[in-house]
C-alpha cells in the first residue's frame, strides 16, 4: 500500500473503524461539523479577522449545541425547591423507619434476656424515643435546608466546580 492511501477492508490489528463513526466517516472529535470547512484566500486582506470571526462562530455554535442545555438545567435546579422536598420527605419517612427498627431491636434484645418492663416504663422509654426521633428528624432536615442554599449560591456564584455542584444537587 502506497503512502497516503487509505487501507481497505479488515484493520490488520483486529478493530476496524478507529477514528470513523457509524458510517465510515472521519470523526470529528467533537469539534463542530462545519469547523473548518469554508475556504478562505489567503492573500486577502481580511483572511486573519474572517478566519477568527468563523472560529468564533463555531464556538459559540457548539457552546449554543452542547453547553448551555446543561447550564439551563443547572440554573434551573438552583430555582427549584422540588430536589429539597424530595429530600426532606425521604428524610422523615427513613427516620421514622429507623425508630421503629430500633424500638423492635430493642424489644427482642428484651425477650432473648427475659426482661419484662412495666407499662410506665414502656411509656416513658417511647416518650424519650419519640423526642429523639423528632430531633434527629429536624436536625437532619434543617441541614439539607442549610445545604440547599449553600449550593444554590455556589451555583448563582460560580464557586466551585461542575462535578461538586453536580454531587450537591443529587
Amino acid at each position: 500500500m502506497a503512502y497516503g492511501e487509505r487501507q481497505r477492508g479488515p484493520s490488520p490489528f483486529g478493530v476496524s473503524g478507529i477514528g470513523t463513526d457509524e458510517r465510515g466517516s472521519p470523526m470529528s472529535y467533537g469539534m463542530p461539523s462545519n469547523y473548518g470547512t469554508r475556504y478562505r484566500d489567503k492573500n486577502s486582506d481580511t483572511y486573519a479577522t474572517d478566519t477568527y470571526a468563523d472560529l468564533t462562530r463555531s464556538e459559540y455554535s457548539d457552546y449554543k449545541t452542547r453547553f448551555q442545555p446543561y447550564e439551563e438545567k443547572l440554573m434551573s435546579l438552583a430555582d427549584s425547591e422540588a430536589m429539597l422536598d424530595d429530600q426532606l420527605s425521604k428524610i422523615s419517612a427513613n427516620g421514622v423507619s429507623r425508630y421503629k427498627k430500633a424500638q423492635t431491636n430493642s424489644a427482642l434484645m428484651n425477650q432473648r434476656y427475659g426482661v419484662q418492663s412495666s407499662a410506665r416504663e414502656n411509656s416513658y422509654n417511647n416518650t424519650q424515643l419519640d423526642g429523639r426521633r423528632g430531633l434527629d428528624i429536624s436536625q437532619a432536615k434543617n441541614m439539607s435546608r442549610l445545604q440547599s442554599e449553600d449550593s444554590k449560591a455556589n451555583i448563582l456564584s460560580g464557586a466551585g466546580t461542575t462535578r461538586q455542584l453536580a454531587n450537591n444537587q443529587g
